[in-house]
């Protein structure tokens, strides 16, 4: 990692859902060995040369309390197979096993779920970002398809019904990039920024889902097929609304935050 080297992120099984404490890795006392017969799956993994993986001790209820992260080295995981995805095939998510895997813990004892928290916040603004990207790719080429395209002795544009949805995606996208931006700035100045991420995340995420939908619709039949590529960012997009945190969990944390700060302010008051 210190080399820059490539790197897989994953460790999660697929009964898993979101939560590291349903994920059951085992971990030995010594610390070093990492025992797991079950099936994980990571993105990337055929790219990279290390995996981080998250582990709990032996034991139901230790295991809820305690999960640690381990760094694995490629050669000491063992491929299942890749899993088929529906969209960003290009990362390449795959299956794996670790076997009596030789591995050095990240961080203190019992500090993986703490540690994985902590990169949600970034990581939700980098998948914002990417739906970002998503959404400005899939409007520029409905503007272009909208402003060649001619249907009834006129462009596609000339409707109102186009033109009204070329106004939503334009809306919904510059009105995702602020809060984007805001949630960057936040983090960069090294401050809190826990709810404006969840927001940018659910917001971005969601508006680049519609801007591709309607992306497609403005194509009609020939956006359906792969001849062009507007529908493979409809594809990749819906994985926003998934991954780092799904759109409910983002409300769950953007409500609580929002509750627990107008508790907070009541009771100063």
């Amino acid at each position: 990692m210190a080399r820059s080297d490539s790197e897989a992120t994953g460790g999660q099984k697929p009964e898993a859902g979101g939560r590291k404490s349903e994920d059951g890795g085992r971990k030995s006392e010594a610390g070093g060995l990492a025992k797991d017969g079950g099936r994980r799956r990571a993105a990337g993994l055929s790219a990279g040369g290390v995996a981080k993986v998250d582990g709990g001790r032996a034991g139901e209820e230790e295991r809820r309390k305690e999960i640690s992260a381990f760094l694995v080295e490629k050669s000491q995981i063992r491929p299942v197979r890749k899993v088929p995805t529906c969209g960003l095939r290009a990362s390449e998510t795959s299956e794996f096993k670790l076997v009596n895997a030789r591995a050095e813990m990240l961080g203190e004892r019992g500090s993986g779920h703490t540690g994985a928290l902590a990169c949600l916040d970034k990581g939700r603004i980098g998948v914002a970002a990417v739906s970002l990207g998503l959404a400005r790719a899939a409007l520029d080429a409905a503007l272009k398809h909208a402003t060649t395209r001619k249907q009834f002795g006129k462009h596609l544009a000339d409707f109102q019904a186009v033109q009204f949805m070329l106004a939503d995606c334009e809306t919904e996208l510059r009105a995702a990039e602020l809060l984007v931006l805001e949630a960057a700035r936040l983090a960069t100045l090294g401050v809190r920024h826990t709810r404006e991420s969840s927001i940018a995340k659910l917001f971005a995420s969601e508006a680049a889902s519609r801007i591709c939908n309607r992306a497609l619709q403005i194509h009609g039949g020939y956006g359906y097929t792969r001849d062009i590529p507007v529908e493979r960012y409809w594809r990749d997009a819906r994985l926003s609304e998934i991954g780092e945190g799904s759109s409910e969990v983002q409300r769950i944390v953007i409500s609580r935050s929002l509750l627990s700060s107008f508790r907070s302010f009541r009771s100063f008051r």
